[in-house]
């Protein structure tokens, strides 16, 4: 027999008939109650008979049998017997069985119900997948701009930011203290255009942790989620205008620097490969992007780095993110690590910042001992060589746009720029102020050498933090 998964009070059983015409295949269906161990309750069995005729020549014949279970709501047991000789003109199978719980006068208010249509088929329906996609726009909460409170009203939404937000307080239940959620909706509200902010993807699967929907849903609008003293915050990779700021020996312990750099492409790829879903067809496609001499090319490469985007139905964002890793290959093959005084507290992964080496000439950095309008006196000697730009980090410790800069014609310890009045600086006295305003200063040139994006910071204890950068590039 065939036991049912669940409770029902009725059992719908499916037969096929491959009979020659005018032919007729019988059979009987034995149903009873079972208990929990599927042992049969005494005095339930029940029986049906069933026939299946040959009216209309020789071909497949359907037959339903909607059985109501008279002996109440439960789990029941179903065997079928045929009582008439078979033959390879007489063939009779079972399609499928079902248990079915059938509801009256139910309202269903905040639901919608889809009515499936499937098309009959030869082959047995059991074997068959019966599994339909349905486009949909998932109902999420979402976060009111201006009071600066959580809007709990469920609202359609293909918004990656209000993903996360239903997904961290409705699914997970987790507190809206945890979560930097203006920051957050801050990254969704100054994307370039909307559809590089959609999620269109659904969970499935229940066993999947809360970290990793998080990852998903961010990783679509090519954000990143980590935590920062227990809250879970956010940024995304994007043109900076602004270093966040400045690292130079004034802010960094010891030797620990290390700049590496890859002679080839990372990671040995030479092309990028991005899987999505096409929202027409419904079915995988695939951008794929080749780099060589002649620089990013459409088209197959030999070791291409393979990424799926997963949330993504639109090629707009597919594209925006397979150019972004494409120029990685390009752009990011120097990574630079250490170890930085409590500044290194200050930054997140994604933010731009400006590192000094202190090893190299050129790049010229120290502290602001002075400051007298436009003139400006220095720890340290600085070289002029053509036309040289100064980046400066105020009283706050953010540092400024850069400035051109001139040498002073009575010192090597300076320089003169045109700096606003309105930019407080620190200047070192050893009792109110003891982090002075540092600088960098260096050739146009020099200066992009400087600019690298955070791609990972941990803390070591004593206010003292582990860096690790990779070049900046202008990521669009």
């Amino acid at each position: 027999p065939f036991f049912s998964p669940a409770d029902g009070d009725q059992l719908w059983v499916h037969t096929q008939g491959q009979l020659d015409g005018g032919s007729t295949a019988n059979a009987r269906i034995d149903y009873w109650k079972v208990d929990v161990n599927n042992e049969e309750v005494g005095g339930t069995r029940k029986s049906k008979n069933i026939s299946i005729h040959a009216n209309n020549g020789a071909r497949n014949y359907y037959r339903t049998d909607k059985i109501d279970l008279i002996d109440g709501y439960s789990r029941y047991a179903v065997q079928l017997t045929r009582v008439n000789n078979s033959s390879d003109r007489s063939i009779m199978k079972v399609e499928n069985a079902h248990i079915v719980r059938v509801r009256e006068n139910v309202v269903f208010e905040n639901d919608t119900i889809v009515n499936v249509s499937v098309r009959a088929t030869e082959a047995p329906t059991g074997a068959r997948e019966r599994k339909y996609n349905l486009l949909a726009t998932r109902m999420v909460i979402s976060y009111d701009r201006v009071s600066k409170q959580v809007d709990y009203t469920l609202r359609p939404s293909r918004s990656f930011a209000d993903a996360v937000l239903h997904t961290w307080i409705i699914t997970a239940g987790e507190n809206e203290r945890n979560i930097d959620i203006d920051g957050l909706y801050r990254i969704y509200d100054s994307l370039p255009d909307e559809r590089l902010g959609y999620f269109d993807y659904t969970f499935d699967d229940e066993d999947i942790s809360l970290g990793q929907r998080i990852e998903t849903i961010c990783n679509s609008a090519r954000v990143t989620a980590y935590f920062d003293n227990a809250v879970l915050t956010f940024s995304r990779e994007q043109s900076s205008e602004f270093p966040m700021t400045t690292f130079n020996r004034s802010n960094i312990t010891g030797n620990d620097m290390k700049i590496s750099y890859d002679m080839s492409m990372p990671s040995g790829y030479d092309g990028i490969e991005l899987e999505y879903v096409e929202p027409v067809r419904n079915k995988k496609d695939y951008i794929r992007f080749r780099v060589d001499e002649n620089g990013i090319t459409e088209g197959l490469s030999r070791t291409p780095n393979k990424i799926v985007l997963q949330g993504c139905r639109n090629r707009y964002q597919a594209m925006d993110r397979a150019l972004l890793e494409a120029n990685r290959l390009i752009h990011q093959r120097t990574s630079v690590s250490l170890t930085t005084l409590a500044d290194g507290g200050n930054v997140y992964p994604s933010d731009m910042v400006l590192i000094a080496d202190t090893y190299d000439s050129n790049q010229q950095a120290g502290y602001i001992t002075e400051r007298k309008g436009e003139v400006f006196t220095t720890s340290e000697k600085i070289k002029f060589d053509e036309e040289m730009w100064v980046y400066l980090t105020d009283s706050m410790g953010y540092t400024t746009q850069k400035f051109k800069a001139e040498p002073r014609p009575d010192t090597e310890f300076g320089f003169i720029a045109s700096v606003p009045d309105d930019i407080e600086l620190n200047l070192y006295d050893g009792y109110q102020k003891q982090s002075p305003s540092r600088y960098v200063i260096a050739t146009s040139v020099e200066l992009e050498n400087i600019k690298w994006v955070i791609t990972d910071k941990r803390p070591l204890g004593g206010e003292r933090y582990t860096i690790t950068a990779t070049e900046y590039f202008d990521a669009r």
